[in-house]
């Protein structure tokens, strides 16, 4: 990883002598029948008596979804003696018994030690480092702040479809002769167009994932893919962002058949 050295040392050396004094925690009246906060609580206090402070971010049972910068943010965190883990949100609510309190006990004691300030900051520069780290590699379209978007297509909604793009392939669409189009709503007949878009606004297509209800619409890929290549406007995109820096990335828009 290739760090800023000053901005690390800063760091280091401000939040060293930015303790702040002691608050009055919300773990110090726990129910007794809370036995799972209590348990947590235990190990937590456990774990700082032998000097191991934990850092946590929190992930879903669905979608255990890290930080783009999760790497950035351990090295970050090693600086300063603490450990970073993922701690899984669970969607099952016990009555009268609370999760989460490990974390949140841990938090308090950094908050104490560094100041309530001092994760925001290194999350902040550790998003910094990544974007120093990456910026010239392709960067996944959703894990960006802003998507790539389709020349002269304004909207701001994060979805894979373009009006624009899906105007642009119906003004040249034929549909051949034996192509069965759908009976209903209901009945899927798409393709995603996977792409790869420069920070420049030049994008090029890498492949295709066509769907159809009516499986004997498949022999007519090659001809669509045909006319979404003479459809797709290469140049004009407005590249993806992080951090207001235009990057490289991939992208995938989603195009629809009647």
């Amino acid at each position: 990883m290739r760090y800023y050295p000053l901005l690390i040392v800063g760091l280091v050396a401000f939040y060293s002598c930015n303790s702040t004094s002691k608050p009055q925690s919300q773990f110090e009246n726990i129910p007794s029948t809370d036995s799972t906060c209590l348990k947590e609580v235990r190990n937590a206090k456990a774990d700082i008596r032998k000097g191991k402070l934990t850092f946590c971010h929190f992930v879903g049972m669905l979608v255990k979804k890290s930080s783009r910068s999760d790497q950035e943010m351990d090295s970050l965190l090693t600086l300063f003696g603490i450990n970073h883990q993922a701690e899984l949100v669970s969607d099952v609510v016990m009555e009268g018994q609370t999760d989460g309190c490990y974390c949140g006990f841990m938090r308090e004691q950094i908050d104490q030690k560094f100041g309530k300030t001092f994760i925001d900051s290194l999350l902040t520069v550790s998003d910094s480092l990544y974007v120093q780290n990456h910026i010239h590699d392709t960067m996944y379209y959703a894990s960006c702040d802003t998507r790539p978007n389709y020349p002269s297509d304004t909207t701001s909604y994060e979805d894979e479809f373009s009006e624009r793009f899906q105007n642009d392939l119906d003004q040249r669409l034929i549909y051949p002769v034996g192509y069965s189009k759908r009976a209903n709503n209901d009945s899927p007949a798409f393709v995603d167009v996977y792409l790869y878009v420069e920070k420049s606004g030049n994008a090029s297509i890498t492949g295709y994932r066509f769907v159809f209800d009516m499986k004997t619409n498949h022999k007519y890929e090659t001809y669509f893919k045909s006319k979404i290549e003479e459809a797709i406007r290469i140049k004009g995109w407005t590249p993806a962002t992080i951090r207001k820096q235009k990057v490289n990335s991939d992208m995938v828009m989603r195009l629809f058949f009647d």
